[in-house]
């Protein structure tokens, strides 16, 4: 269950990075480089990775696990707890 929570996090910190980097690219290259639209852009991606320094942490831990981790460590690299379920959650 914790690992599923964390791969739900990697899916909105990517989704909220990779929506601020598509308004920050397309208003650029159509407005400008300073378009009120590249300021937005450029804060949806600063956002997306302050979100991910507070929410992508082991529940054990509490250690930072890097960006996209939710699905490549089935152990918490500090601490060794595992993060998934013992069931296959």
């Amino acid at each position: 269950m914790k690992r599923l929570k964390l791969r739900h996090w990697d899916w909105i910190v990517s989704g909220v990075f990779l929506a601020g980097a598509l308004i920050f690219g397309a208003s650029a290259y159509q407005d400008g480089a300073l378009a009120p639209l590249s300021a937005l852009g450029l804060l949806l991606c600063i956002g997306s990775f302050i979100l991910g320094l507070v929410k992508l942490r082991c529940p054990f831990c509490h250690h930072f696990l890097g960006f996209l981790s939710g699905s490549s460590h089935p152990f918490c690299p500090w601490c060794g707890d595992q993060l998934t379920g013992s069931d296959g959650d």
